[in-house]
């Protein structure tokens, strides 16, 4: 997952403002936190501390999401996701009277400036346009302001998201519900692409993903990445399903194998599959013959919509039914 630090925690009232002239959106990329064909995220220094921002360059607007402070009482934010035009924020608030940390989750639309938020609980998990809490059941919360109660089951716990369906787990077994989300928009064509750290885009390359580190562009049908230092850009290929697992690394889905690449060191790997789940240190595949993870085979038969939850993997089997594995 993308966890750019940035914007923090005011939890008001969203202030959408036109955005300023720098820049297609916002400012110039290399002066961006993150930047996406649909969104980009930046900060700007204050006497306070940092203020935070985001520009949905569909409108070419822009949303102030708060400023970080330090010393008595201080916020800190941490960018958890971004999806399209929504952005998954956990914003903590430190107060020293009662020496404690209070925690949020937010979800917040930048096209309308609505939000989901809740404290943040044992597990939480966002999709475009909704939270989902496991506390005393699960429960999802919408930015339309919906709120639909998935279980009742206290121990319920595990969340993991995969499109639309979430997985969680109880004393019975592995559990699912698919959600009904906000329609998105076509992804748009990403801006031109620029010179960012020592990566020199292709001629007539577009930006794709700019995070720390990290450069995604394509160019020629294929996409291609390139790590800020050193500057190296390596063809990615024709691609689908392109996971960020790190500011270092991506998986895919390509010419019938599932392949990560290392854009530091150009490290490759590949196995026969058609679908995939990814973090940081877990890679779930599909192959014709089960599950694996990501060559040791996990359960035979017909797997679909695999998702990972800390070290356990869910899937759905050949009937639909959903399954749960504690991964070694």
């Amino acid at each position: 997952m993308l966890k750019p630090a940035l914007i923090p925690a005011a939890l008001a009232a969203l202030l959408l403002v036109p955005a300023p002239a720098q820049g297609a959106c916002g400012v110039a990329t290399a002066k961006a936190d993150y930047e996406s064909p649909e969104v980009q995220i930046y900060s700007r220094e204050t006497s306070a501390g940092n203020t935070h921002y985001a520009c949905l360059r569909a409108t070419g607007r822009r949303t102030e999401l708060g400023s970080d402070s330090e010393g008595v009482g201080s916020a800190a934010t941490t960018t958890l996701g971004v999806y399209g035009r929504w952005v998954w924020l956990q914003h903590s608030q430190y107060d020293p009277d009662s020496d404690s940390s209070d925690v949020r989750h937010q979800v917040v639309d930048l096209r309308t400036g609505k939000q989901a938020a809740t404290r943040s609980f044992s597990e939480v998990v966002a999709l475009p346009g909704a939270l989902v809490v496991a506390s005393d059941g699960v429960t999802a919360h919408f930015t339309s302001g919906r709120k639909v109660k998935l279980s009742t089951d206290p121990f319920a716990s595990g969340l993991a998201v995969v499109g639309s369906r979430v997985y969680w787990q109880s004393r019975d077994g592995a559990h699912t519900a698919v959600l009904e989300l906000p329609k998105a928009a076509a992804a748009p064509k990403g801006p031109v692409a620029t010179k960012l750290g020592r990566c020199v885009p292709r001629k007539g390359a577009r930006l794709e993903l700019f995070a720390p580190k990290l450069v995604l562009t394509r160019q020629g049908g294929k996409i291609w990445a390139c790590r800020t230092s050193p500057g190296k850009t390596r063809e990615v290929g024709a691609v689908t399903g392109l996971v960020v697992r790190s500011d270092r690394e991506i998986a895919f889905v390509r010419s019938g194998k599932v392949a990560t690449l290392n854009v530091l060191t150009g490290a490759r790997t590949e196995v026969a599959g058609t679908a995939f789940a990814a973090t940081g240190t877990r890679l779930l595949v599909v192959a014709k013959d089960g599950l694996h993870s990501p060559v040791d085979l996990l359960a035979a038969g017909p797997a679909t919509e695999p998702a990972l939850a800390g070290d356990y993997a869910y899937w759905l089997d050949g009937a639909g039914v959903p399954q749960v594995k504690l991964l070694t």
